[in-house]
C-alpha cells in the first residue's frame, strides 16, 4: 500500500523453470474506499520468456510514481544454463497506464531477484544480484545498486556516475534477499546473505539522501555454521529496524533444523 491508501499487487504466474509455459508478471490495484481490484494487468511483453519474481516497495510513496522491477531469462524456452536479465516499467498515474518496459541490467552476468524500492521523494531505488559467467562461481556473486530520481529514464549510483555500482566486496558470495523502507528517517534498507565457510550470516546496507549515500556492510548474524534463513525486516515508526529469521543448522544425519529468532 502506498501513502495514499492504494494497495497495490503484483505477482507472477506460472512456472518459471517450465519448457511449455511461460512465467508471466502481473498487476492489479486497489484505491482507497474502492470495494475490488482492478483487471489484472500484464507488465511484461509477450515474447515468450519467462519473467518472474517481480518487486516493489511502494510503503514510502506518495502514490502517483510506482515502478516494478522483475527478471526475465534470455532463452525463448526454460534453460538451466540461461542468463537472466532485470526489467522495468514505471507508471506516473499511480498504476492506470504505465510506460514501455525498459532493461536495467543485461549481459553475460546472471541478474536474479531485483529489489524496487520507491522512496517519500518518488526515487526509485533498485538492487540485484549478478552471478558473473557461466558456470555460476560460489566466490563471485555481487550485489549492485543505483537509483533514479526522473521516473526512471536515467540511473545513478550513489558516487554520482552512471548506471549500477557493486556495493559487496569482490570475491566472495553475497545473494541478495529483502528491503525495508524508514519512512520518517527516509532511510532504505537492502539485506542479503554472505556465504562464508559452511555460514550464511545477514548483512545490510543502509541508503540514505535518496540514494546519494551508502553505508558500509553490517553483519547482522555471525554464525560459526548453518545459515540465517527465512529472513525478514521491517522499520518502526521510532526508525528502529526489526528482523526476523530461521538459524539453520544443516548437518548430513538433521537436514532440516531450525530455530526462529527476532
Amino acid at each position: 500500500m502506498d501513502r495514499s491508501g492504494t494497495v497495490h499487487v503484483i505477482w507472477h504466474s506460472g512456472n518459471a523453470e517450465s519448457t511449455t509455459e511461460s512465467a508471466e508478471v502481473w498487476y492489479a490495484r486497489r484505491p482507497a474506499g474502492v470495494s475490488g481490484f482492478s483487471a489484472p494487468l500484464r507488465l511484461y511483453q509477450d515474447d515468450g520468456r519467462h519473467s518472474a519474481f517481480p518487486s516493489a516497495d511502494f510503503s514510502g510513496a506518495p502514490g502517483n510514481l510506482l515502478a516494478v522491477a522483475w527478471r526475465e531469462t534470455t532463452a525463448s524456452s526454460y534453460n538451466p544454463g540461461a542468463n537472466w536479465d532485470i526489467k522495468l516499467r514505471v507508471s506516473a498515474t499511480g498504476g492506470l497506464t504505465w510506460l514501455p518496459e525498459q532493461t536495467l541490467a543485461a549481459g553475460v552476468d546472471r541478474q536474479f531477484d531485483p529489489l524496487l524500492v520507491v522512496d517519500r521523494h518518488n526515487v526509485i531505488h533498485v538492487a540485484y544480484p549478478a552471478y558473473p559467467g557461466l558456470p555460476l562461481s560460489p566466490q563471485s556473486n555481487a550485489v549492485h545498486l543505483a537509483c533514479s530520481a526522473d521516473a526512471g529514464v536515467t540511473w545513478l549510483n550513489h558516487t554520482g556516475t552512471a548506471g549500477f555500482m557493486q556495493i559487496t566486496p569482490p570475491g566472495e558470495h553475497h545473494a541478495l534477499g529483502k528491503a525495508a523502507y524508514d519512512f520518517a528517517h527516509d532511510v532504505g534498507w537492502y539485506f542479503w546473505k554472505r556465504r562464508r565457510g559452511s555460514a550464511e550470516d545477514l548483512v545490510g546496507v543502509a541508503v540514505r539522501r535518496r540514494g546519494q549515500h551508502v553505508s558500509d556492510p553490517e553483519h547482522l548474524t555471525d554464525l560459526a555454521g548453518g545459515a540465517a534463513a527465512f529472513h525478514n525486516f521491517a522499520v518502526g515508526p521510532d526508525g528502529r529496524l526489526r528482523a526476523h529469521y530461521n538459524r539453520s543448522t544443516v548437518t548430513a544425519d538433521n537436514p532440516f533444523p531450525l530455530t526462529t529468532l527476532f
